[in-house]
């Protein structure tokens, strides 16, 4: 709990960084795998191929742990854009049942 604490002092805290923890790799793999593209795609993407970039982004924010900083460098996005991101696929999700079969599919890769 005191750890908890500690990084909830920090500025750039990920507050499920000790709840969730699944490796980033294993999220794009399985964003990749369920949209049929390569892994190196996701980070690419700018235009067609754009919603599986959002997919894997709202998908790192939500299990990964890592912080909007960190997905964004990894995307070649501000910290910012992930959080964008992050709630436009929340409505995405809420509005289109085969986006939020695939989410919940990717999901449902790592839940024990």
């Amino acid at each position: 709990m005191e750890e908890l604490a500690i990084q909830a002092a920090e500025k750039d805290f990920a507050h499920k960084k000790t709840l969730c923890g699944v490796d980033y790799n294993s999220i794009v793999i399985a964003t990749a795998k369920v949209y049929k593209v390569k892994p190196d795609i996701i980070f690419k993407a700018v235009k067609k191929p754009l919603l599986v970039k959002k997919v894997a982004v709202y998908l790192l924010k939500r299990c990964s742990g890592l912080t909007n900083r960190e997905i964004g460098k990894m995307f070649g996005v501000s910290y910012s854009a992930v959080s964008k991101i992050h709630k436009d696929m929340r409505i995405i999700i809420a509005k289109e049942k085969q986006v939020k079969n695939d989410v919940e599919k990717i999901i449902s890769h790592f839940k024990v």
